[in-house]
């Protein structure tokens, strides 16, 4: 999986856009990964056992929606409530738990 990144560790260190394979990173040792937050996505893999922390935003400022896939925290979109949203291309899809 090709992943944009800087990894370094010590002396050596992997250039941003440069494949991060297991290879690679196992010859870092323990690295520390930082990715352009703003163009980061994962493609034909997967993630698991990770915590993510979604932008938040209050319903008012929600980037104009348009690309599909987009998830974020809205701050107060069910009276005030917070909840998770979802672009679907077209308008931002309010995800509501009822417990």
């Amino acid at each position: 999986m090709a992943l944009t990144a800087t990894a370094t560790r010590g002396v050596s260190a992997f250039s941003v856009g440069e494949e991060l394979t297991t290879q690679n990173l196992n010859a870092l040792g323990i690295p520390s990964i930082s990715i352009d937050e703003s163009n980061a996505a994962i493609t034909g893999g997967s993630m698991s056992g990770v915590m993510i922390t979604l932008p938040s935003y209050a319903e008012a400022s929600l980037p104009t929606p348009g690309t599909a896939g987009r998830i974020v925290y809205c701050t107060d979109a069910d009276d005030g409530n917070p909840c998770v949203a979802v672009d679907n291309g077209s308008a931002w899809m309010f995800l509501f738990f009822v417990s």
